[in-house]
């Protein structure tokens, strides 16, 4: 163990940055479920703060964006459902609340942007 660590084939900081980067960005995974993945393989609270720290919060958006918008289309219902359902469907994802409240805040915008142009294209003024 100690020679594969002097030759840093052993590197839980390095791995925890792989992991944390793979998990956020390539598996759109929120930053409380990439931490508990973590803390389960062993590795320290420090390292695992360290990369929780490092993680971009405009890629973390931007998964939970992605995600949110296949979940809001695939879901039925008034918006105030829809918002529901996605927001669950984030949290159980790992994604911090703050991340869904913004999220769901841009989505229903958008949503409501959508509804208002196809009513208005259905009046003939």
């Amino acid at each position: 163990m100690d020679k594969l660590a002097s030759q840093n084939y052993l590197n839980d900081e390095e791995f925890a940055k792989m992991w944390t980067d793979s998990r956020i960005i390539s598996q759109k995974k929120g930053r409380n479920l990439v931490r508990q993945e973590l803390q389960q393989k062993g590795i320290r609270k420090e390292l695992v703060k360290h990369a929780m720290d490092n993680i971009n919060p405009e890629d973390e958006i931007a998964g939970a964006m992605k995600l949110a918008q296949t979940k809001w289309k695939q879901t039925s219902g008034e918006t105030f459902e829809k918002k529901r359902k996605t927001a669950a469907f984030l949290m159980r994802r790992g994604y911090t609340g703050a991340v869904v409240t913004k999220v769901l805040s841009q989505l229903s915008s958008e949503s409501s942007e959508d509804e208002f142009e196809i009513l208005d294209d259905s009046f003939d003024y």
